[in-house]
């Protein structure tokens, strides 16, 4: 089960997830605090106080996150870069 909101990766780097107002936010970080990337993901209208992360064989990793409709879940790359090309609710209500 997914239970996280810092996921550390083997080159020391770690992501962070957090809520902010109606909205999860993601950022990773280098071992020394360096913004990885330039901006942080954000997935819009997340209003469940405690995201998820979990991670993958191969360097990819999953967010999941409650809202009005239902439990989501979205997969991402080491970049950031979203894999699915829009988030999969995996329960309704």
């Amino acid at each position: 089960m997914c239970t996280r909101k810092c996921l550390y990766w083997p080159d020391n780097s770690v992501i962070v997830a957090y809520r902010m107002p109606n909205q999860l936010r993601m950022k990773r970080f280098t071992s020394s605090g360096t913004m990885v990337w330039p901006q942080p993901i954000t997935v819009s209208g997340a209003f469940y106080p405690h995201p998820m992360i979990c991670e993958f064989t191969d360097d990819s990793f999953a967010l999941s996150w409650w809202d009005n409709e239902g439990l989501n879940i979205q997969r991402y790359n080491h970049a950031g870069t979203a894999l699915w090309s829009q988030p999969t609710q995996i329960f309704a209500g």
